[in-house]
């Protein structure tokens, strides 16, 4: 028997109602902690999402246990529900920002004890993060707070995964706000060329603003 397709089976699942789906979720998140994850999300309130998501940022900075490369998915997972549980928060732009740009702080207590040789995790700040981010930001009318957010996260920026920010930038900041980004990042970069090391990461980051 051939698959159904995604969209027959949504019709299906609709068709069998709504009490049906909820018995089976409930069955479900006994045996798979990603399925109790989605139905905790589902059934929060965007108050109770908030606080789960900071709960959240707390345990990964307190966390010290290796995470060997069999496990790296079940981190990736893991991080995608915090981001969901942001996204469906109902939260302001300003503190989405602030928020996802937290989650982005918590890059070296989470990769500095991880094999993420997959790179599975690293996309999810690279890539999940990144659009969290600029989901909010291009939201948020305070573009000269976001411009110095934004800075502040490339000042210690060891595990590179910021990056990304920089590369969707224009896609919540307008032409003079990236411009005054890609001109500060020289002027960083012009005050350390005595440390070509140290200078090369703002020149770096310039470019990614200017292209």
């Amino acid at each position: 028997m051939p698959l159904k397709s995604r969209q027959e089976r949504r019709a299906l699942l609709i068709q069998a109602g709504a009490e049906t789906l909820a018995d089976e979720l409930l069955r479900l998140c006994v045996r798979n902690d990603d399925v109790d994850a989605s139905v905790q999300r589902l059934t929060s309130t965007d108050k109770e999402r908030l606080k789960r998501y900071k709960s959240a940022l707390a345990g990964l900075r307190r966390s010290k246990r290796f995470v060997p490369w069999n496990e790296s998915s079940t981190v990736a997972a893991r991080l995608e529900t915090i981001l969901e549980n942001l996204l469906a928060s109902g939260c302001d732009p300003g503190t989405g920002v602030d928020l996802a740009a937290r989650f982005f702080e918590c890059d070296e207590a989470v990769l500095g004890r991880c094999d993420d040789s997959s790179g599975i995790i690293g996309d999810m700040f690279r890539v999940t993060a990144c659009d969290v981010f600029v989901h909010f930001a291009s939201r948020c009318e305070d573009k000269d707070w976001i411009l110095e957010r934004l800075t502040a996260l490339y000042t210690d920026d060891d595990y590179g995964v910021r990056d990304s920010l920089l590369d969707a930038s224009a896609r919540f900041l307008p032409e003079d706000h990236l411009r005054t980004l890609a001109e500060d990042f020289w002027e960083r970069g012009q005050r350390k060329t005595s440390c070509t090391r140290a200078a090369k990461p703002w020149f770096l980051n310039m470019g990614l603003v200017a292209r």
